[in-house]
C-alpha cells in the first residue's frame, strides 16, 4: 500500500470531496480497514501473548503497530471532520496526524523493524531481475561465439 500511495500521491491527496460511489473512496476505505485489522491484531496478539510469536515482545516491537494505528485513527478523524464540513477541526487533526507519520515513515518504516516489509519485495524483485540478465547475458554471448566460429 505504501508504494501504491507514493506513486499515485496527486490522485489520492486532492482538496476535491468525491461522493460515496468513486473508487478513491472506496480504496481509501478498503487500506483503513486493513491498516486498522492489521494494526490491532498485532497489537492484541502483544497484549494476549498467546502465541509464540508475540510472548517475548520488546518494548521496541510496539513502536510501529502503535504509530500505525494512531495515524491510522487520526486520518479516519481528519476525513470524518473534512466530510462534515469543519474545516478548524480537519486541520488541526491533519496536524497531529502529520506529527505521527512524519516519524512513522522517515524513520521508524526505513530504519526500523519492520524495514523488510518495503525492502524485502524489492529485493525479490532486484534478484529476479539480476537472474534475467545473466540469462541474456549468456544467451548473446553463445550467440556470438556461434557467429563468429562460422
Amino acid at each position: 500500500m505504501l508504494v501504491s500511495v507514493i506513486f499515485f500521491l496527486p490522485w489520492l491527496q486532492t482538496d476535491n470531496i468525491y461522493p460515496i460511489t468513486n473508487p478513491q473512496r472506496w480504496l481509501g476505505y478498503y487500506a483503513t480497514a486493513v491498516l486498522l485489522f492489521g494494526s490491532g491484531s498485532a497489537l492484541y496478539g502483544r497484549i494476549k501473548q498467546d502465541r509464540p510469536l508475540h510472548q517475548f515482545s520488546h518494548a521496541s516491537d510496539w513502536i510501529f503497530p502503535v504509530l500505525l494505528l494512531t495515524v491510522t485513527l487520526t486520518g479516519i478523524l481528519q476525513h470524518t471532520f473534512r466530510y462534515l464540513g469543519l474545516p478548524l477541526a480537519t486541520y488541526y487533526t491533519y496536524v497531529v496526524h502529520l506529527a505521527l507519520a512524519f516519524p512513522m515513515l522517515v524513520l521508524e518504516v526505513p530504519f526500523g523493524k519492520w524495514a523488510h516489509l518495503y525492502y524485502r519485495p524489492l529485493a525479490i524483485y532486484f534478484q529476479q531481475v539480476r537472474i534475467k540478465a545473466v540469462e541474456l547475458s549468456r544467451k548473446q554471448k553463445e550467440a556470438l561465439a556461434a557467429v563468429s566460429s562460422n
